[in-house]
Formats: structure tokens, C-alpha cells, sequence
């Protein structure tokens, strides 16, 4: 959450933008040979972003959801010990965008996407189970 204030002249104004986000992921384990697992990864979130800049009726309210898949293969160094590397990429992304247009009028717009193109998120992360 975050709002800007700025003075031009004797006029204060305030514009204001907010974030928020949520999301989670499943991880699947699949496939153990050893200390190496295959594992197959879910997620999906939720972001919302609201631009509310002072003046006419003028505030933009922005929600997406988006789903995500990905692999990754965990090294278990200890039974309590792993460290992955993994590869995630959205599946489908559905946005919303409702801007005002005046004190009555809002249009809003949306798209939905379904991901073809491989262009994974790399991410290495230790894992720690007690």
C-alpha cells in the first residue's frame, strides 16, 4: 500500500495506489530415484491494483487471476535436508481493468490468456523439514 502526496502552489493534492496480492503453489512429488525427486509444481494468484489520482473521475481498479505449472527436481542431501531447482510458467492469465470515465460512466475491459510459450520463472531454494 502506497499513496503519493504532492503540493503544486497553495493546492494540495493526493494521489493513491494500492497493491495487494495473494498466491500459493502445490508441489507434487513424482517419480524418487535416490536422493532425486521429480516434482510437479501448481499455483495460482490473485492480484489487485487500485490508482486512484486526485481530481475528476479519473480512478483505474486493475484484478488479475493466473494460474502457473512448473517441474522441479529435489536433491535430498538429509532426510530433513533439500535443495530444489525449479521452472515455473503461467498457464492462463485472466485480467480486469474498470476505469472511470466520469462521475457515471466506467467501462471495463478484459482478457484472458492462455500461455503457449515456455518462459519459465527459474527459481534454486533449500528446503528445511523438521
Amino acid at each position: 500500500v502506497s499513496a503519493v502526496e504532492s503540493v503544486i502552489g497553495s493546492a494540495d493534492t493526493t494521489d493513491e495506489i494500492h497493491r495487494y496480492g495473494l498466491g500459493a503453489n502445490v508441489r507434487i512429488p513424482t517419480l524418487p530415484r535416490g536422493g532425486l525427486a521429480l516434482v510437479f509444481l501448481a499455483g495460482a494468484s490473485i492480484t489487485s491494483s487500485n490508482n486512484d489520482p486526485d481530481g475528476d473521475p479519473n480512478h483505474v481498479s486493475t484484478t488479475a487471476l493466473s494460474t502457473s505449472w512448473g517441474l522441479s527436481i529435489d536433491w535430498w542431501i538429509t532426510p530433513h535436508v533439500a535443495v530444489s531447482a525449479s521452472a515455473t510458467n503461467p498457464l492462463v492469465t485472466y485480467t480486469s481493468v474498470e476505469q472511470e470515465i466520469s462521475a457515471t460512466e466506467t467501462t471495463t475491459q478484459s482478457i484472458t490468456f492462455l500461455e503457449l510459450a515456455f518462459s519459465p520463472r527459474v527459481a534454486f531454494m533449500a528446503h528445511m523439514y523438521f
